[in-house]
C-alpha cells in the first residue's frame, strides 16, 4: 500500500520541517514549496528547529485541518494511509552514534509481508524504493527501527487534511480525538511501558 502523487524535496540546511510539511501539502494539490513555508516559519538563517505546533499553525492558515498529536501507533498509521491519509512524524536521526537529533519525517506507505515503511524524507539518501535517482518514491525504513526513533518523542506526529475528511478522521481516531483522552492514553501507554522495562528512559520521559 502506497499513496502517490507527492512532490518530494531535499531539504536545504535546517529545513526538514518546511520540506516536509511541503511534500505532505502536495499530496492534496498544494504547489507551496519548502521555501515558500520555510520563509514564514524560519525568518533567521540560525533557526534550527520548526516545532510541530509550528507546521500544524501553518497548515491551518492555508485553510487545511491540522492536529498535533501525539501516541502513534503502527497500527493507527496503517489505517490512516489505507484511508489516503498520510503522516508526517517527529522521530530521531542518527547518521552516527552519538550525533542525533530530531527529524520529521512523511509516512506514505507500508508492506507488511517485509515489515517496512514508506518513507518521504529529506534528508536520507539509502534505502530508495527505486532504484532509478531520478525517480524518487520514498525510502524503506523497518518498522522496528521507525517505532525506536519514533518513541524518542512520544510518538508525535502531524495529521494534515481538507476539511471534508474530518468526519473519516474523526472515525479513525475514535474517542481518541479529544485531546484530553489522547493524552490520557498516552500516560497510560507509558505506564505500560515502564512496567514491563522500569529502566525503559524513554517510557519514563514520555
Amino acid at each position: 500500500m502506497q499513496l502517490n502523487g507527492l512532490t518530494h524535496f531535499w531539504q536545504t540546511w535546517n529545513n526538514c520541517g518546511p520540506a516536509t510539511l511541503a511534500t505532505n501539502l502536495s499530496y492534496y494539490g498544494s504547489t507551496l514549496t519548502q521555501a515558500d513555508i520555510g520563509n514564514v516559519l524560519r525568518r533567521y538563517a540560525d533557526d534550527k528547529n520548526v516545532s510541530p505546533a509550528e507546521l500544524v499553525a501553518y497548515a491551518q492558515s492555508q485553510g487545511y485541518m491540522a492536529q498535533l498529536r501525539v501516541n502513534g501507533s503502527a497500527e493507527l498509521a496503517r489505517t490512516l494511509i489505507s484511508n489516503g491519509i498520510p503522516l508526517l512524524i517527529e522521530t530521531w536521526l542518527e547518521d552516527e552514534p552519538g550525533d542525533g537529533m530530531g527529524h520529521y519525517r512523511l509516512l506514505v506507505g507500508y508492506d507488511d509481508a517485509t515489515q517496512r515503511w514508506i518513507v518521504y524524507d529529506s534528508y536520507a539518501h539509502t534505502n530508495l524504493v527505486s532504484a532509478d535517482p531520478n525517480v524518487y518514491q520514498g525510502i524503506y525504513m523497518s518498522y522496528e527501527q521507525t517505532e525506536a526513533w519514533w518513541k524518542v518523542f512520544n510518538r508525535t506526529y502531524v495529521l494534515v487534511y481538507p476539511p471534508d475528511r474530518d468526519p473519516l478522521v474523526r472515525s479513525i481516531l475514535d474517542a481518541a480525538y479529544d485531546p484530553g483522552e489522547m493524552w490520557q492514553e498516552a500516560i497510560a501507554k507509558a505506564q505500560a511501558e515502564i512496567a514491563a522495562n522500569p529502566s525503559d528512559a524513554y517510557a519514563h520521559f514520555n
